[in-house]
């Protein structure tokens, strides 16, 4: 890894890629790794929206160490 981190919005064309590394168990380090470099630059928080009907993401995400925030409602808007 070069260090440097690039952060971009996740797209659908990521997804094969993504559900490949955590069949092989390096999603987790990657998350890791990624966060670290956050870390770096001073970010204090990162909130990730899950879809209610993942439940495979929801368990990554959580075996990754973050949490569901409870007493918040998604909100957005399409531009």
């Amino acid at each position: 890894m070069s260090g440097n981190i690039d952060i971009r919005e996740f797209s659908i064309n990521d997804y094969d890629a993504t559900v490949a590394y955590q069949g092989r168990g390096l999603g987790k380090r990657l998350v890791d790794e990624c966060l670290e470099g956050l870390r770096r630059a001073g970010l204090k928080r990162v909130i990730i929206m899950v879809a209610d009907d993942n439940p495979r993401g929801r368990e990554f995400w959580k075996a990754c160490g973050w949490v569901e925030i409870t007493g918040t409602i998604e909100m957005g808007i399409d531009l």
